[in-house]
Order: C-alpha cells, then sequence, then structure tokens
C-alpha cells in the first residue's frame, strides 16, 4: 500500500498527517505503535488522520476539518500541540485559510487561528473541572 505522509513537530511533539480521504479504514493499534517507533521507519509521539468535514470549496479550501489524533499506543485523544501542527499544515498546503477555522476531535470542536503578534498557530481548549477530593 502507497500513500502520502506529512512529519510535523509541534512545541517538541512531532506528529505523522495522513489525509483520510486516502484511508478506507483506520490502521488497527498494532500498526500506529509500529509507525510511532523510534527504532522503526518513521518515528513519533502520535498520528494525526484529517479530512475536510465537507466537500472542499472551488479555492480548494475547508474551514472544518475533522481530525481523528491516535497515540503511540494506539489510544484515541485530543492533542493541543497535534492540533496546532495540523492546523499549520492545512494553513501552509492552502487547505484552510490563512486566519483559521474549526478543527472537530474526539472530544469536540476547537477553533484555530493564526496569531499573527507571535507568528504561530493556536487553539481554543476545552475548560478543565476542578478536581474532586
Amino acid at each position: 500500500m502507497h500513500f502520502n505522509c506529512w512529519k510535523w513537530e509541534g512545541t517538541g511533539n512531532d506528529f505523522v498527517l495522513f489525509d483520510r480521504r486516502d484511508w478506507p479504514e483506520l490502521p488497527d493499534a498494532g500498526e500506529i505503535h509500529r509507525l510511532c517507533d523510534r527504532d522503526g521507519p518513521v518515528g513519533a509521539d502520535g498520528v494525526i488522520f484529517f479530512r475536510p468535514m465537507v466537500e472542499l470549496r472551488a479555492e480548494g479550501m475547508a474551514t472544518d476539518w475533522e481530525m481523528d489524533y491516535i497515540n503511540a499506543d494506539g489510544s484515541r485523544s485530543f492533542c493541543g500541540n497535534g492540533s496546532r501542527a495540523l492546523f499549520s499544515f492545512l494553513r501552509e498546503k492552502g487547505w484552510m485559510p490563512q486566519k483559521g477555522g474549526v478543527l472537530h476531535a474526539c472530544d469536540g470542536a476547537h477553533a484555530v487561528c493564526w496569531n499573527a503578534a507571535l507568528g504561530e498557530p493556536g487553539v481554543e481548549m476545552r475548560s478543565v473541572a476542578p478536581p474532586r477530593v
């Protein structure tokens, strides 16, 4: 099987990005673990599968993207650094507007935007509930 992938870094974490439109089904946990193995051919903290939520507009862009982050152990979660890396990638490819959009992850929607003052991507994080004691 041949497929395109890209490796991106976000604040010290590295991710392998895959266009979900190229995958009829997602790899199992063992395949993810092999992809992320630091002694293997790629090595990463996790993988991100992405696809537009709607058909791309005429100019090849979409403002809403599905993001499926899978940790090296095969578990799914949301990843803030991964979402920043994915937004930067989509923005660079011209697939998401320069100003930002929305990434839909396993825990819901997260707005992403470009912070011009800092020259870096930003992501809206969910509020954290206080600990129960």
